[in-house]
């Protein structure tokens, strides 16, 4: 979550986040893709840039915690009025997605 009008990561977050980090490292070794979204909502300053500045600043914490080893896809997006109105808070936030990957390629059926 981020203040309005801010792309600073809160320190609670970066706390959070590192966290979160260290357990998908453990529980997950392997990773196929990761998916970092930033959002605004449309009431913001540059609400576009806004967005694509924090989706940036998150990926760069996950990748000085080691979240390196798949692709990692950034993008941005505003939400619109009525999506900020429901969404409150999230509407200023970044989601993370990883896609963990199967131990010693399970998926191939091997």
């Amino acid at each position: 979550m981020f203040e309005k009008n801010s792309a600073i990561v809160p320190s609670k977050e970066v706390v959070d986040l590192a966290l979160w980090a260290i357990d998908m490292k453990k529980r997950y070794p392997i990773h196929q893709w990761m998916t970092i979204g930033g959002r605004a909502a449309p009431d913001e300053t540059n609400a576009s840039k806004l967005a694509a500045t924090r989706a940036a600043a998150v990926k760069s914490f996950t990748v000085e915690f080691g979240l390196t080893k798949a692709p990692i896809d950034v993008n941005d997006y505003v939400n619109s009025a009525e999506e900020a109105k429901m969404n409150g808070e999230q509407a200023r936030s970044v989601q993370i997605n990883l896609n963990p990957g199967c131990p010693n390629n399970c998926c191939d059926g091997q």
